[in-house]
């Protein structure tokens, strides 16, 4: 078409002479105006006249099953010439090309640019598909198509969302999302309307309390309805607790009924959310009683836990502890020893009693003099040591617990033990670890390790060397014995045997306590590490 009009012109111009263009200059201006026809196509694709700029149609579109939907294409350089469904046949490029260049320019001149298609109950089997939207140009190129893929899905399908959230699509975009969609009630609000929660906040309604437990992820109850919180916001009236301060250690005789007061003196407005918890383990059957109860057993090591916790604001939770330690079942009928043989121990029926420092779940450390202790555990400690036994620097021995969170609350997870030039670990799942080795172990069967025998037994690894004996449980707590210095009676308790040393290093930032051949090295430095788990005193 522009080589039509072209040539009209330039034939036109040599007729009349009005331009002063004559024929010998005709075949030139020829050329160059074809040159530019050329050039201009070039650039044209060049700069994108492609589908994608000359047509207005979705690449993609969902559709969720049942809806209605529309399909529009638009174009502003040409006709809307055919709209083909996923079922219909396409004519090919060449036949629409040959349609195309059909049209007169009276068709192009009053073509519309838009066209709608509307579809009613949209179901997979017969909406789903590809969708063509075709163009016809005047000018290059003269057929321009595109397709709209249409996918007939529900999007929420597959979606699972938390109790209070539900499932919007967006269908536009294809994507689904879990959010918070409530439509409650805030205009004609009365007093009576409004609830106070378990939190002490005044809130609209129960619908506004869901919606705020929705939007950050609380747990809000009702306390009160039908009215405002009876205190201003921030001005509850807290609980008065007896507070313990550390771990309360308790040692009740067999077949004792322990009874443990959480220690509320007054509860507050609304009342506190008290939970007990036995070795780290939660007790539903005794939430918010005040009191416990419990009969004792033979080797019971148990923490026993009350939380108490205002308003729902953990972080202001109030704690009391106690550890509960109660006797070995006998399995052997004492020893009498002879008077004054000089190894009669304590006193003359249980035989010689040794100092034990016992590891338990929750931070709880019952030290060598028998008190109890409380820490914030991380990482590894020194639990015992001696660098020179009985004189001798090269049998030196240590023992670190390493210290993890298990189950939400500290543990002791490893324990490696250092005897002069050898060094094992026990490691939590009932493992042995020597020098990066597994050590195959058997049920009662004992295995030499340097100077130390250790042995799986009764769910428990054991470990004897000749200056202590080591305990775990394979999970999360242990026990160190001294073997050879057992406690001699003193009045009305016991001691160790031996002197007390105290030796200040500043040079190397330590302390020394040597007592009894038992020594406890402890590091100046600030950190965790330099808690001090089983430091042997004078014990009275």
């Amino acid at each position: 078409w522009y080589q039509r009009r072209v040539r009209e012109a330039v034939v036109s111009t040599q007729s009349t002479g009005s331009s002063g263009i004559n024929a010998e200059y005709g075949d030139l201006t020829l050329l160059t105006m074809g040159s530019f026809i050329i050039l201009f196509s070039v650039l044209a694709v060049q700069f994108g006249l492609n589908s994608a700029s000359l047509i207005k149609f979705p690449s993609i579109k969902y559709v969720k099953p049942g809806a209605n939907f529309d399909l529009v294409c638009e174009t502003d350089t040409g006709i809307l010439a055919e709209f083909y469904n996923p079922n219909d046949d396409v004519p090919s490029m060449a036949e629409l090309k040959e349609s195309s260049l059909q049209k007169t320019v009276n068709a192009f001149t009053h073509a519309t640019g838009s066209r709608s298609q509307n579809y009613k109950k949209a179901s997979a089997e017969k909406h789903a598909g590809l969708y063509t939207c075709v163009v016809f140009r005047q000018t290059e190129p003269v057929v321009v198509q595109a397709t709209c893929q249409v996918i007939i899905e529900d999007l929420c399908e597959d979606v699972v969302c938390s109790e209070l959230k539900t499932c919007v699509a967006d269908y536009d975009e294809g994507t689904a999302e879990c959010e918070c969609v409530f439509d409650c009630q805030v205009q004609g609000l009365t007093r009576a309307d409004h609830i106070c929660t378990d939190t002490c906040e005044t809130m609209s309604g129960e619908c506004d309390m869901l919606e705020n437990n929705c939007q950050d992820g609380g747990d809000r109850k009702v306390w009160k309805a039908g009215d405002f919180c009876p205190f201003a916001y921030g001005k509850a009236p807290k609980p008065v607790v007896r507070q313990l301060g550390s771990l309360q250690h308790v040692e009740p005789d067999i077949g004792q009924v322990v009874t443990l007061d959480c220690g509320i003196v007054q509860d507050g407005v609304p009342e506190a959310e008290v939970t007990w918890s036995f070795n780290d383990v939660e007790q539903p059957d005794q939430k918010n009683v005040h009191q416990v109860s419990f009969t004792t057993v033979y080797r019971m090591r148990m923490v026993v836990e009350c939380k108490i916790v205002h308003c729902r604001k953990e972080s202001n939770a109030i704690f009391n502890r106690w550890l509960i330690l109660t006797d070995s079942e006998p399995t052997e009928e004492p020893t009498p020893t002879e008077p004054n043989s000089g190894d009669s121990g304590d006193s003359g029926d249980l035989g010689p009693r040794y100092p034990v420092c016992s590891v338990f779940p929750g931070g709880a450390i019952e030290k060598f003099d028998s008190t109890a202790e409380y820490y914030d555990l991380a990482c590894s400690h020194l639990l015992a040591a001696d660098f020179s036994p009985n004189g001798d620097y090269t049998q030196g021995w240590y023992i670190y617990g390493t210290f993890d969170q298990h189950d939400g609350n500290t543990a002791l997870s490893a324990m490696t033990i250092f005897v002069g030039r050898t060094a094992f670990e026990f490691q939590r799942g009932w493992l042995i670890n020597q020098d990066g080795e597994k050590i195959e172990v058997e049920e009662d069967v004992a295995k030499t390790i340097g100077n130390c025998e250790v042995k799986f037994s009764g769910l428990h690894l054991k470990a004897s060397c000749p200056n202590f004996y080591v305990y775990y449980d394979g999970l999360m707590s242990g026990h160190v014995r001294i073997g050879n210095n057992p406690a001699i009676s003193s009045g009305g308790g016991s001691k160790m045997p031996g002197s007390l040393t105290v030796i200040y290093q500043p040079q190397k930032g330590t302390v020394t306590w040597d007592f009894a051949g038992i020594t406890c090295l402890v590091s100046a430095l600030t950190g965790r590490w330099g808690h001090v788990m089983a430091a042997p005193s004078i014990w009275t």
